[in-house]
């Protein structure tokens, strides 16, 4: 999944990949969880992102990192220089329903689903940091996730 997403976006002209990852210390056996939740969460980080470079000058710029957690699960990192978020928004941006971007569609239901798809289904957790023009979105995954 991660790599077939990573690939998408070294394709897309719109952005430089600033560093990417060999994955395959991480055994595909180790990590069970529904397949298309997790292109979901990705998808829609990827998109926020996409959105920012629209509406910026600079020259866009992607990271993702995937590695084991110290805590026995897998860490995935997106992180992009699309400008930030407000520390004023920053609190709400997992709202059902808040969106910055409702001239250009928004709906504010990306990031609320993110957090429902990680927390609940993937089990997980996620954690923001932004600052100095860019932001990182990190989710905490355990290798075996429960699947019904």
């Amino acid at each position: 999944i991660i790599c077939g997403l990573w690939g998408t976006c070294r394709l897309c002209s719109c952005v430089s990949v600033v560093s990417s990852r060999d994955f395959s210390d991480i055994a595909y056996q180790e990590i069970a969880f529904y397949k298309s939740e997790l292109q979901q969460v990705l998808l829609a980080i990827l998109n926020n992102a996409f959105d920012a470079f629209e509406q910026s000058s600079i020259e866009p710029a992607l990271s993702l990192s995937v590695a084991k957690d110290s805590g026995g699960g897998i860490s995935i990192s997106i992180a992009d220089n699309a400008g930030g978020i407000d520390d004023k928004v920053l609190p709400y941006i997992f709202d059902p329903y808040f969106s910055t971007m409702q001239d250009i569609n928004g709906t504010g239901l990306g990031l609320y689903m993110v957090k429902m798809i990680v927390e609940q289904s993937l089990l997980g957790k996620g954690n923001v940091e932004t600052g100095k023009g860019s932001s990182k979105f990190t989710h905490t995954l355990p290798m075996i996730c429960a699947i019904q």
